[in-house]
C-alpha cells in the first residue's frame, strides 16, 4: 500500500481497488484512493471547478475533476460493496454441527461495522471534493441519517450549494440543512430555514406539512430564547408564533418564494 500511494497518479487505479476488494482490503481502499485524488490534482483546479458550478470552458477544471471522481469512484464502489454485504437477506444454510457459537457476530453485522468503520474513515477527510461524493452517494442511497451524523462544516456548504443549483431537489436538500442546524444547534439558522420552508410557494406542500415546519421554526426558535436575551430572537419568535394564528395564512396564495 505505501509504494502505491507513492505513485497513486501512475497506478490503474480501478484494477487495484479490484484486486483489495477481493482480499477484503476495504481501509486499503480508502487511503489509496484519497491519496491518489490529491497526487492527481496537485493545484487543487478541480476544486475551482465545482465552485464554479463546472463552467465549459474551464477545461482544464474539467479534467481534474474528471481525474479525482475516478478515484472517489473507487471509495464509494467499496462502501457499496460493503452496505450490500451488511443489508443483503442472509443465506440460508442447512444445520451444521460445526456451526459457530451464537454470540458470534454474523457476517452482516461484521460488515456493518466495516462499512461504517470506512465511512468514518473517508470523512475524516480533509479533501471537501471526497466530501461531495460521499454526501452525493449518501443521498442517492438514501442513508441520510448517516449524513447528518456529520458535523464538518463541509456539510454546510454542500447542502446549501446543492439546493441552490439543483432546484428540482431543493425542498429536501434544505429539509436535510435545518436539521443538519438542529443537530449543531444552530437553531436560529434551523428556524431561518424552517420558516422559509413553511413559506414555500405553489402547491408541493400541504398545510400540515406547512404547519410542522412552522411548529418546528418555533421550536428551534424557543431554544434560541433561552439561551440568548436578543430582543431580535424573541422578535423573531413572536413573528412565528403570529403566523400559527391562524395556520391559514400559510397558503400558497399569500407566499412569497424561499
Amino acid at each position: 500500500l505505501k509504494l502505491f500511494t507513492q505513485v497513486a497518479s501512475l497506478i490503474p487505479l480501478s484494477k487495484v481497488c479490484s484486486k483489495y476488494n477481493d482480499v477484503e482490503y476495504y481501509s486499503g481502499i480508502i487511503e489509496l484512493c484519497s491519496s491518489a485524488a490529491v497526487k492527481r490534482d496537485p493545484p487543487a483546479l478541480a476544486l475551482h471547478f465545482y465552485r464554479q458550478n463546472m463552467p465549459s470552458t474551464d477545461t482544464a477544471g474539467a479534467a481534474a475533476y474528471a481525474a479525482r471522481c475516478e478515484c472517489y469512484n473507487g471509495i464509494t464502489e467499496c462502501l457499496t460493496i460493503l452496505h450490500r454485504k451488511a443489508t443483503s437477506p442472509p443465506i440460508i444454510t442447512s444445520p451444521s454441527k460445526t456451526t459457530s457459537s451464537p454470540l458470534a457476530p454474523s457476517s452482516k453485522e461484521i460488515a456493518s461495522a466495516l462499512f461504517e468503520g470506512c465511512l468514518s474513515q473517508a470523512l475524516s477527510s480533509s479533501d471537501e471534493l471526497l466530501h461531495i461524493a460521499l454526501y452525493d452517494w449518501l443521498i442517492y442511497q438514501n442513508l441520510t441519517h448517516y449524513l447528518l451524523q456529520v458535523t464538518s462544516s463541509f456539510l454546510e456548504t454542500y447542502l446549501k450549494h446543492s439546493a441552490e443549483v439543483d432546484v428540482p431537489n431543493s425542498l429536501s436538500l434544505y429539509d436535510l440543512l435545518w436539521k443538519h442546524y438542529e443537530k449543531v444547534q444552530n437553531f436560529t439558522a434551523a428556524a431561518t430555514i424552517l420558516g422559509d420552508l413553511a413559506k414555500t410557494p405553489g402547491n408541493s406542500l400541504d398545510l400540515r406539512k406547512r404547519v410542522e415546519y412552522l411548529s418546528r421554526a418555533i421550536m428551534c426558535a424557543k431554544s434560541v430564547s433561552l439561551i440568548s436575551t436578543s430582543s431580535g430572537e424573541g422578535q423573531a419568535l413572536h413573528e412565528l408564533e403570529e403566523k400559527m394564528e391562524p395556520p391559514l395564512s400559510l397558503t400558497p396564495s399569500s407566499l412569497s418564494p424561499l
